[in-house]
């Protein structure tokens, strides 16, 4: 039998500490440890970090009428296909119920604009399927700011991302917006 260190014992914290449990997915604690050196490293090669606000649309009503084990099985879903549409170099998040953070370093305002529209699009045309309750429709929408472009403070961009994030829900939902929308 492998004896686990103590070394092995805090790095296994470590994950457990960093990682969403239902979604395997990175969480908030890990955004906060990342997202400084993706921005240093940002700074240092002069290049751009482009950072979306994800949200699934409705998701209240799906669980209040479908139940919170539904729910989760969308959480998986959607996680199961941002993370096989994301790039290796992408950091992908759940920060918090229905709403996901994805980090895409080098990645400028109109490339960040056509993969976040190409990842909308494909989970509006891939539904989840319940053997109970048949194709299930989901939607989801996406509000993202671009560093140095709208800004350099990580915590003021994920704030405009956020901001884009809402006012594509207040506009229809089922949309990708960019906070250029707030520049004048």
């Amino acid at each position: 039998k492998h004896i686990k260190t103590a070394e092995d014992l805090k790095e296994q914290l470590h994950e457990q500490a960093v990682r969403d449990e239902l979604t395997g997915l990175y969480n908030r604690r890990f955004w906060a440890e990342s997202i400084e050196r993706e921005c240093a490293r940002v700074q240092r090669r002069n290049c751009e970090l482009s950072i979306a606000m994800i949200d699934i649309d409705h998701f209240k009503l799906l669980n209040d009428t479908y139940g919170h084990k539904l729910g989760d099985a969308v959480l998986k879903h959607i996680t199961k296909l941002i993370s096989k549409h994301s790039r290796q170099s992408d950091i992908f998040f759940r920060f918090g119920g229905e709403e996901f953070v994805l980090v895409m370093p080098e990645i400028g305002n109109e490339s960040a604009m056509e993969r976040l529209e190409e990842m909308r699009l494909m989970i509006q045309n891939t539904p989840y399927e319940h053997a109970e309750h048949g194709l299930l429709s989901i939607t989801i929408s996406i509000g993202y700011a671009v560093i140095p472009r709208h800004g350099s403070d990580h915590e003021k961009i994920l704030e405009t991302a956020d901001q884009a994030m809402y006012y594509a829900k207040e506009h229809g939902r089922n949309k990708t917006v960019s906070a250029d929308i707030f520049m004048p």
